[in-house]
């Protein structure tokens, strides 16, 4: 059984306040770790990098970047194709009204389909925030995202998560402020899909 694994991390100018990219190292049984790559397109900022990795070995990597031309930070993604053994190349992961995002996160099955899930700001209310979720099927690549959640102004989510199981079901996660006010509390909230159906509604999760 091959033995393989995926590093990803950002690296950075601390001289130089705009800027950073993403590098990721793959590591073989055979060939152990490799050499370094970039995996992002170069262009602006890139931060907050998470990886995944399916049965076969393929990689996807998710990531925020801001280009400085654009609304703000936004989610990109690549994909390392084990078979070719090679990364596919930088990409736009959001689609649809494109505004500014962050908190991606993704996971992958054995079968070689990944979940990415992200929070963006509304395009019709700037004041309103959507989590976002994206899959890739192993036969068709990334299809269109959707929103699962709308958070309103006063609730802002710090953390998401995501993870998949080998039936092809799905939990996404993300926290939300609760309590009493200046009290640090944060409280999760979930949605999970089911093959052949949809994402369920909001559901609190409890301990």
């Amino acid at each position: 059984e091959d033995l393989n694994a995926v590093a990803v991390w950002q690296i950075g100018d601390r001289a130089e306040p705009n800027s950073g990219s993403i590098v990721a190292n793959r590591y073989t049984r055979t060939d152990l770790w490799g050499e370094p790559v970039p995996v992002d397109d170069g262009n602006g900022v890139s931060a907050r990098p998470v990886v995944a990795m399916d049965g076969p070995g393929n990689a996807f990597i998710v990531w925020e970047q801001d280009r400085l031309t654009g609304p703000g930070r936004e989610i990109w993604t690549n994909r390392y194709d084990v078979e070719g053994g090679v990364w596919e190349g930088a990409a736009l992961l959001q689609t649809g009204d494109v505004t500014r995002a962050k908190l991606a996160s993704v996971a992958a099955d054995p079968a070689g389909n990944a979940t990415a899930i992200y929070v963006q700001a509304d395009p019709i209310d700037d004041s309103q925030e959507l989590v976002r979720i994206i899959r890739y099927e192993a036969q068709s690549g990334w299809g269109e995202a959707q929103t699962i959640a709308t958070l309103v102004s006063n609730l802002v989510a710090a953390v998401t998560s995501v993870g998949l199981d080998d039936e092809g079901g799905a939990v996404a996660i993300w926290d939300l402020p609760g309590g009493v006010a200046g009290q640090g509390v944060r409280l999760l909230f979930g949605s999970h899909y089911t093959p052949g159906a949809d994402w369920s509604e909001p559901f609190a999760v409890k301990s």
